[in-house]
């Protein structure tokens, strides 16, 4: 079925950040459909955050997802930007946003619950290629995503959703890029060109730590300029 960049992207953004929006107390939770907390889209951003300041280097990336109806606080007046986001959580963010029917698969990851939340989604996922666990046999879907990981998952996403993240940024590497994993330097590499992950003000990568929210808002807020300015349609 052929969809545009922009649709692609927009679908994208939603679902990752409306996950990204639950609680760490919510992590072992059944999942919920429930919408967003946000402002309307065109809306003035009136920051009802107050732990996101205008300093703050992620401050346009929640802006940009706040105004749009895509992010909810993890209270009425808190974002937690510091708040990580789990390997379970992920992967059902990203077979939901591809409309994946995943009523016929069984989880074959030893460590996933066949009655948890992300059960089928880990099992599609794994067969589109999106993610092949930890090691073992097993998916550690209650850890904390990283840095790396992340990378990796948004990489192989696009490829098998056939979206080709364009060359665009030809910086340096990153300063601790013999740190990556060999299994993620393609994909940070590739993610980096794309723009849509950049070092931290040192310009380490950091690969092993978890990926917050601030990030993950960044990375998708980036993920979808990149991927709604290509030309053409994509084929899911």
């Amino acid at each position: 079925m052929k969809a545009n960049f922009l649709k692609k992207g927009v679908v994208l953004i939603a679902a990752l950040v409306l996950t990204a929006g639950l609680s760490l107390t919510a992590f072992a939770a059944e999942w919920s459909d429930i919408a967003p907390q946000g402002a309307s889209e065109g809306q003035a951003w009136q920051n009802p955050f107050g732990d996101v300041r205008e300093n703050d280097w992620f401050y346009h990336n929640v802006e940009y997802a706040y105004v749009n109806s895509l992010f909810s606080g993890t209270s009425a007046t808190a974002f937690s930007p510091g708040t990580p986001m789990t390997r379970g959580m992920l992967v059902t963010v990203l077979g939901r946003m591809s409309g994946a029917d995943v009523s016929g698969y069984v989880s074959g990851f030893e460590d996933v619950d066949s009655g948890a939340y992300y059960a089928k989604y880990t099992e599609w996922a794994r067969e589109k290629g999106i993610v092949s666990g930890v090691g073992g046999n097993n998916f550690a879907p209650d850890a904390i995503i990283t840095r790396q990981d992340m990378a990796v998952m948004l990489a192989q996403y696009a490829a098998a959703m056939g979206l080709e993240a364009p060359a665009m940024n030809a910086g340096s590497a990153f300063a601790d890029a013999g740190s990556i994993a060999a299994y993620a330097k393609d994909a940070a590499t590739a993610m980096q060109k794309a723009g849509i992950i950049s070092g931290k003000s040192d310009g380490m990568f950091d690969p092993k730590a978890g990926a917050t929210r601030a990030e993950v808002s960044a990375m998708l807020h980036r993920f979808v300029v990149v991927f709604s300015s290509g030309e053409g349609a994509v084929t899911d």
